[in-house]
């Protein structure tokens, strides 16, 4: 009898460890799953923000169509409040260019979208990305002719920070060309966007497309909680953009 007792006390000992484990498992893999989910969306949305706004027509023309960003504009972005609690929606707003070229450097050329960013982009996201030289600095008219390539992009093409490379474009018919200086090299780990991107100033591209410095591309709005982005989006198209704009979110 006491040893069926002894024997009965060890199993559900085995039993109860085992259970416990188990949990312990699902628990741990799961916070794993999530903080994956939430950096990837931190590096998505750091990438484009939460809300992207461009020409209503922008979709179906291979051409850049712009838009005139003006203060009055961005001031009521930033009034979008919640129905329900009056609480702002919006945290920051940024413009941007984003037109296609050719870079060369060292003999090779890879096709690229290069996307012009100014003083209002958030450079907080890229910093932590840095894996050699810097970012840029848009507020300073001597670096209006630098680059910001991926790591991906770099080492295919043997570039460093501090290389000099050439950005070929086509605008309105006729092929462009202007020397840059490599300031920086970046990885978000996001393998698909890297390949593809490369940053620059804004104010290049703007002298490229003939564009004064309140026409831009694209818009890019980042929300206070993504969770919020549905709801900020609406009210964005419906009481606050031209409504010659167009407006959807990052998912």
């Amino acid at each position: 009898y006491s040893f069926k007792k002894s024997f009965t006390r060890r199993i559900l000992y085995l039993s109860v460890l085992a259970t416990s484990l188990s949990l312990a498992v699902i628990l741990i893999a799961q916070s794993i799953f999530n903080g994956f989910q939430k950096e990837i969306a931190k590096k998505v949305f750091g990438f484009w923000g939460h809300i992207h706004i461009t020409d209503l027509q922008s979709s179906q023309r291979l051409d850049p169509i712009p838009i005139r960003l003006d203060d009055s504009v961005v001031a009521r972005m930033y009034g979008v409040k919640s129905s329900q609690t009056g609480n702002p929606l919006v945290e920051h707003v940024q413009s941007f260019i984003v037109l296609p070229g050719i870079l060369s450097a060292s003999g090779q050329s890879e096709g690229l979208f290069f996307k012009g960013v100014g003083r209002d982009f958030r450079w907080n996201f890229f910093s932590d990305f840095l894996v050699g030289g810097r970012v840029l600095h848009p507020d300073d008219s001597a670096h209006h002719r630098e680059l910001l390539l991926s790591d991906e992009t770099a080492r295919r093409m043997k570039i460093k920070p501090g290389d000099p490379v050439v950005l070929n474009f086509v605008v309105r018919g006729e092929l462009l060309k202007r020397r840059l200086i490599v300031a920086g090299v970046y990885n978000t780990g996001l393998a698909e966007y890297d390949r593809k991107f490369a940053l620059t100033d804004v104010r290049l591209l703007q002298n490229l497309l003939k564009l004064d410095s309140s026409e831009i591309t694209g818009i890019e709005v980042f929300c206070k909680d993504v969770l919020e982005a549905e709801t900020a989006n609406r009210i964005l198209y419906d009481e606050v953009l031209p409504e010659n704009w167009y407006s959807e979110t990052i998912r």
